[in-house]
């Protein structure tokens, strides 16, 4: 704590001097994330400043744009995030308002919290559990910078949470600009942590995330190019939840101390790596005609291993009864994709236009291997080929190769008010396809989607020593419609919003963790409310959400969700801006899916109910010039009502905790 309040002194007494920060900072909050375009005002001498005498780089003149508004002939923009709303949400769910579930702690598994249609076509690996730690086409943030520009943002989240990223990036020249993103995740485990003072033994998820990106455009701008490298490594100490017996009220161990709590598979390790390769091409032929090529290709690796399966509670793998013979166990699965895209694109008669062909060839490959001890075999193998010398069985492989086709289509049109209505669809030869459209104007958004989607390759094949499945399953065809309108009276904001969603054929996890599929539509509707309101130096942002299933009941969702942050906005001493606050979170009970680590899915459960709870957290968020920093003491609530919830079934939240964090930019 004491070296916190240095480093805060120090910041304050030594950057007070430097430019004044812009007081309209651009809204967001969300580091790393895009705030909403800017125009931006060219120098209009075209001079060259001096920025010898005084510093003129900053947040004005360092700017951003993305693949996807270059890609849709909309090229924009963006500022660099200064914002202070939202800044002190470091935890991945609270970054996108709790529509994300992970295990409690930071840097784990997560699913969706709603349901959501697909948006990609074609035989998806599957693996999704990570994907909010890594960085995507989407994300990725293009710079043409007129000084070198770094940001450097690092949180201690208390109870071993830790997150440091940095973002840098340069131009080589004015048309060519370089850059580099890395993220690093960690976090300590909660419960049944090792008495060893050794860091490795207490550590639960150490990740990296890395992306090294660069664009460059010709002298005439007809070409242009974009491209990156990602890398993301997740180890993660998988320890299945806490360890109950069926007396055991799960409520109950949240009033003794996490450490004595066992774990049910404290010798699990889960590891995933993915690596990528991107671009994206495009070449004006003539006005209002180009043609475009974008590269994908992409390896994917995630393994599972239990090194004292013998010991382990049976209760983490639902789908077995019985121990097994083997001690240690071991499940693979590697994919590989070469992807390519080629298409024109462009205007006509008051359209933006764009046609596509699409290639994907992927391969699949399963495999798992088990491990008996030498003192646990009591008699000679009956086949000795199907072990090797060590009593390693080498288990079973699956290998699968395809190849996909698909034909594309978007268009747009802006109206002289500008709004616009734009739609989209794609379609895999003799299999799936996708649908989509939206009308939107500054206070109205409507648009529907239908889908007809492949399973995933996991839902299709998967392959360990305790559960296997090769399935063939139907498409699933998904309806879905949406609208969301913007109300503002005064300093009052209402955001009401309603969908529907239509689901048949939909895949699920049983209970035993194995995929299956229902006949049975299920139908899922959603209602909800966002509020804003701002008087004076107090401001509030709410957001409630109803939801309500039926059909089979397969699909599980909170019927109430709401976020709530109460804010105090003061300025001191005209350069040290501060928002403190209170920030709510509730969700009703409902009996959410479990997590396996052994498939990294989420699947039915209906022994544990998890309980409605509220989750309440304090924060400051301070800005002065260049420099934002937050202090936060989350899950203050613990003991009123309480003293702590589970997210996921038998894994428990995080408990009370101080963090604080910082966000650094340079421009020179």
């Amino acid at each position: 704590m004491k070296h916190f309040f240095r480093i805060l002194t120090f910041l304050l007494t030594t950057l007070t001097g430097t430019e004044a920060q812009i007081p309209n900072a651009p809204p967001g909050g969300i580091p790393g994330q895009p705030t909403p375009p800017t125009t931006v005002v060219p120098n209009p001498n075209g001079s060259i400043l001096d920025d010898t005498t005084k510093q003129i780089y900053g947040p004005r003149t360092t700017r951003f744009f993305l693949e996807t508004d270059v890609f849709n002939n909309r090229k924009t923009l963006y500022a660099i995030d200064t914002a202070l709303v939202g800044f002190h949400q470091f935890t991945f769910p609270q970054r996108v308002d709790h529509r994300l579930v992970d295990l409690g702690n930071l840097g784990t598994a997560t699913r969706l919290t709603y349901y959501e249609p697909p948006t990609r076509m074609g035989a998806q690996p599957g693996f999704n559990a990570y994907d909010p730690y890594a960085f995507t086409p989407e994300s990725i943030r293009y710079f043409d910078t007129k000084s070198p520009f770094s940001n450097i943002y690092y949180v201690q989240g208390g109870q071993g949470q830790n997150i440091l990223a940095f973002d840098f990036s340069r131009n080589i020249n004015s048309r060519l600009n370089l850059g580099l993103d890395i993220q690093r995740v960690n976090s300590e485990k909660q419960f049944g942590r090792s008495t060893s003072r050794n860091q490795l033994d207490r550590q639960e998820v150490n990740s990296w995330a890395f992306a090294l990106h660069g664009n460059y455009r010709s002298r005439n701008d007809k070409y242009s190019l974009l491209g990156h490298v990602r890398v993301l490594e997740q180890a993660i100490a998988d320890l299945g939840g806490v360890s109950l017996d069926a007396r055991t009220d799960p409520d109950s161990i949240l009033n003794n101390s996490l450490d004595d709590v066992l774990a049910r598979t404290p010798t699990a390790r889960t590891r995933e790596r993915r690596n990528n390769f991107h671009t994206y091409q495009q070449y004006v032929l003539a006005n209002g005609f180009q043609v475009y090529h974008i590269l994908d290709v992409e390896g994917r690796f995630n393994r599972y291993t239990d090194l004292n399966y013998a010991s382990s509670d049976t209760r983490a793998y639902p789908f077995t009864g019985q121990r097994t013979e083997f001690d240690t166990l071991a499940a693979e699965t590697s994919y590989s994709l070469l992807e390519n895209r080629v298409g024109v694109k462009g205007f006509f008669s008051g359209f933006n236009y764009r046609l596509h062909l699409r290639r994907r060839d992927y391969r699949w490959l399963n495999q798992y291997g088990t491990y008996l001890k030498r003192d646990s075999i009591t008699s000679p193998a009956t086949n000795p080929a199907f072990f090797t010398a060590d009593g390693l069985r080498t288990g079973e492989v699956s290998f699968l190769r395809r190849s996909e086709t698909f034909l594309g289509v978007w268009l747009n049109y802006y109206f002289p008010d500008s709004s616009r209505v734009w739609a989209e669809g794609e379609y895999l030869l003799g299999k799936d396809y996708l649908l989509r459209g939206e009308y939107q104007t500054r206070w109205l958004q409507v648009g529907l989607s239908s889908t007809f989607s492949s399973p995933t390759l996991v839902q299709q094949r998967f392959l360990s020593p305790l559960l296997s499945w090769e399935n063939r399953f139907s498409n699933v065809a998904a309806q879905s419609v949406w609208g969301r309108a913007t109300f503002r009276v005064g300093g009052l904001t209402l955001r009401p919003s309603v969908s529907y969603d239509l689901i048949k054929d939909y895949i699920f996890y049983d209970t035993t963790g194995a995929p299956q599929q229902t006949a049975v539509p299920l139908n899922l509707f959603r209602a909800g409310l966002g509020l804003e309101f701002r008087l004076g130096i107090f401001s509030t942002r709410s957001e409630l959400q109803l939801a309500t299933t039926s059909g089979a009941d397969v699909l599980r969702v909170p019927k109430v969700m709401v976020n709530s942050r109460l804010a105090l906005d003061v300025l001191f001493k005209k350069v040290l801006y501060i928002q403190m606050g209170l920030e709510l979170h509730y969700k009703s009970g409902y009996y959410a899916n479990a997590y396996l680590p052994l498939t990294g899915q989420f699947y039915l459960q209906n022994q544990f109910r998890n309980q409605p709870f509220v989750l309440a957290d304090a924060f400051a968020n301070l800005r002065i010039n260049r420099v934002r920093l937050f202090v936060k003491f989350a899950n203050l609530n613990q003991g009123l009502f309480g003293n702590g919830f589970y997210p996921t079934p038998y894994y428990p939240g995080l408990r009370r905790a101080f963090g604080f964090g910082v966000s650094w930019l340079l421009f020179d």
